[in-house]
């Protein structure tokens, strides 16, 4: 799976209920960095954020395609912090 189509999979997943997620994908083809900023995780805390994006890729996780992956989960408060 390339960065491109795993990203392209979270952004549709959440298109039509959070249209301001911004999705960025890095990896080789097996192991992903995934970043997600988007209002959904207001409130949440750190595990119900993760599951929220395995809820969209257990399916290539079970399937051996995704192999592993870093999940970096914020709200755009708390990014624009962490830029600051």
């Amino acid at each position: 799976m390339t960065n491109d189509e795993l990203q392209n999979i979270l952004i549709e997943a959440y298109r039509e209920n959070h249209p301001e997620t911004t999705v960025k994908v890095t990896g080789d083809g097996r192991h992903f960095a995934i970043t997600v900023v988007s209002e959904m995780f207001t409130n949440l805390k750190k595990l119900q954020r993760q599951q929220k994006i395995n809820q969209v890729i257990n399916q290539y996780i079970n399937a051996g395609v995704v192999h592993a992956v870093v999940l970096n989960l914020f709200t755009p408060e708390e990014r624009n912090k962490k830029t600051q």
